[in-house]
Protein backbone atom coordinates (compact mmCIF):
# COMPACT_ATOMS: atom_id res chain seq x y z
CA UNK A 1 0.00 0.00 0.00
CA UNK A 2 1.01 3.79 -0.68
CA UNK A 3 -0.16 4.61 2.26
CA UNK A 4 2.50 6.80 4.33
CA UNK A 5 1.75 8.88 7.50
CA UNK A 6 0.74 12.12 6.84
CA UNK A 7 3.52 14.14 8.63
CA UNK A 8 6.22 11.83 6.39
CA UNK A 9 4.39 13.12 3.31
CA UNK A 10 5.35 16.81 3.83
CA UNK A 11 8.58 16.49 1.73
CA UNK A 12 6.14 15.55 -0.76
CA UNK A 13 3.99 18.62 -0.98
CA UNK A 14 6.17 20.69 -3.30
CA UNK A 15 6.23 18.10 -5.42
CA UNK A 16 2.09 17.68 -5.34
CA UNK A 17 2.25 21.25 -6.21
CA UNK A 18 4.43 21.34 -9.05
CA UNK A 19 2.43 18.15 -10.68
CA UNK A 20 -0.70 20.40 -10.42
CA UNK A 21 0.51 23.88 -11.77
CA UNK A 22 2.18 21.73 -14.74
CA UNK A 23 -0.13 19.00 -15.46
CA UNK A 24 0.34 15.41 -16.56
CA UNK A 25 -1.38 15.10 -20.07
CA UNK A 26 -0.44 12.06 -21.58
CA UNK A 27 0.78 8.38 -20.69
CA UNK A 28 3.68 9.25 -22.16
CA UNK A 29 4.25 12.00 -19.35
CA UNK A 30 3.22 9.37 -16.47
CA UNK A 31 5.61 6.72 -17.43
CA UNK A 32 8.03 9.66 -17.53
CA UNK A 33 7.48 11.08 -14.00
CA UNK A 34 7.45 7.15 -12.98
CA UNK A 35 10.90 6.66 -14.30
CA UNK A 36 12.60 9.93 -12.96
CA UNK A 37 11.40 9.00 -9.10
CA UNK A 38 12.61 5.30 -10.33
CA UNK A 39 15.96 7.01 -11.02
CA UNK A 40 16.42 8.72 -7.91
CA UNK A 41 15.72 6.28 -5.98
CA UNK A 42 18.24 4.13 -7.68
CA UNK A 43 20.39 7.09 -7.09
CA UNK A 44 20.47 6.07 -3.18
CA UNK A 45 20.08 2.91 -3.09
CA UNK A 46 22.88 -0.23 -4.23
CA UNK A 47 22.47 -1.44 -7.97
CA UNK A 48 21.88 -5.15 -7.05
CA UNK A 49 18.52 -7.23 -7.86
CA UNK A 50 16.85 -6.53 -4.09
CA UNK A 51 16.89 -2.89 -4.94
CA UNK A 52 15.65 -3.59 -8.63
CA UNK A 53 13.27 -5.75 -6.96
CA UNK A 54 12.01 -3.21 -4.47
CA UNK A 55 10.88 -1.11 -7.61
CA UNK A 56 9.08 -3.40 -9.53
CA UNK A 57 7.01 -4.29 -6.00
CA UNK A 58 6.60 -0.65 -6.11
CA UNK A 59 5.11 -0.32 -9.28
CA UNK A 60 2.74 -3.73 -8.99
CA UNK A 61 1.62 -1.70 -5.94
CA UNK A 62 0.70 1.44 -7.35
CA UNK A 63 -0.40 -0.38 -10.01
CA UNK A 64 -2.76 -2.87 -7.92
CA UNK A 65 -3.90 0.45 -5.67
CA UNK A 66 -4.75 2.51 -8.63
CA UNK A 67 -7.11 -0.76 -9.53
CA UNK A 68 -8.63 -0.83 -5.96
CA UNK A 69 -9.39 2.86 -5.83
CA UNK A 70 -9.97 3.97 -9.24
CA UNK A 71 -10.89 1.47 -11.66
CA UNK A 72 -12.41 -1.69 -9.57
CA UNK A 73 -15.15 1.52 -8.51
CA UNK A 74 -15.60 2.46 -12.37
CA UNK A 75 -16.59 -0.84 -13.32
CA UNK A 76 -18.80 -1.39 -10.66
CA UNK A 77 -20.90 1.72 -11.80
CA UNK A 78 -20.94 0.78 -15.07
CA UNK A 79 -21.95 -2.95 -14.67
CA UNK A 80 -24.49 -1.09 -12.46
CA UNK A 81 -25.26 1.00 -15.24
CA UNK A 82 -25.04 -1.49 -18.39
CA UNK A 83 -25.34 -5.31 -16.42
CA UNK A 84 -22.62 -7.58 -15.66
CA UNK A 85 -20.95 -10.70 -17.60
CA UNK A 86 -23.85 -13.00 -18.20
CA UNK A 87 -23.29 -16.03 -16.08
CA UNK A 88 -20.55 -15.20 -14.12
CA UNK A 89 -22.49 -14.78 -11.09
CA UNK A 90 -24.18 -18.50 -11.64
CA UNK A 91 -20.70 -19.63 -11.33
CA UNK A 92 -20.92 -20.66 -7.73
CA UNK A 93 -24.32 -21.33 -7.11
CA UNK A 94 -26.05 -21.70 -4.10
CA UNK A 95 -22.22 -22.58 -2.48
CA UNK A 96 -20.98 -18.83 -1.76
CA UNK A 97 -21.19 -16.52 1.18
CA UNK A 98 -19.62 -12.72 0.88
CA UNK A 99 -16.97 -12.02 3.69
CA UNK A 100 -15.75 -8.72 3.64
CA UNK A 101 -16.06 -8.35 -0.70
CA UNK A 102 -14.37 -12.02 -0.58
CA UNK A 103 -16.60 -14.65 -1.89
CA UNK A 104 -15.80 -18.01 -0.22
CA UNK A 105 -17.13 -21.10 -1.53
CA UNK A 106 -18.18 -23.49 0.78
CA UNK A 107 -15.31 -25.56 0.80
CA UNK A 108 -13.01 -22.76 1.65
CA UNK A 109 -11.89 -21.96 -1.38
CA UNK A 110 -11.49 -18.02 -2.12
CA UNK A 111 -13.58 -17.30 -5.38
CA UNK A 112 -13.15 -14.07 -6.19
CA UNK A 113 -13.04 -9.93 -4.71
CA UNK A 114 -16.03 -7.19 -5.33
CA UNK A 115 -15.61 -3.85 -4.22
CA UNK A 116 -19.17 -3.86 -4.16
CA UNK A 117 -22.09 -6.58 -3.26
CA UNK A 118 -22.63 -9.64 -5.33
CA UNK A 119 -24.73 -9.28 -8.27
CA UNK A 120 -27.20 -11.80 -9.55
CA UNK A 121 -29.48 -12.00 -12.41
Amino acid sequence: MPYIKQEDRQWLVGVEDALEEAGVATAGEIQYLISLVIREFLKDNELRYATFNEVMGALAGAQQEFYREVVAPYEDICIEKNGGISGYNDLFSDDKEEVSGWTILKDGHVASYSSGPLRSK
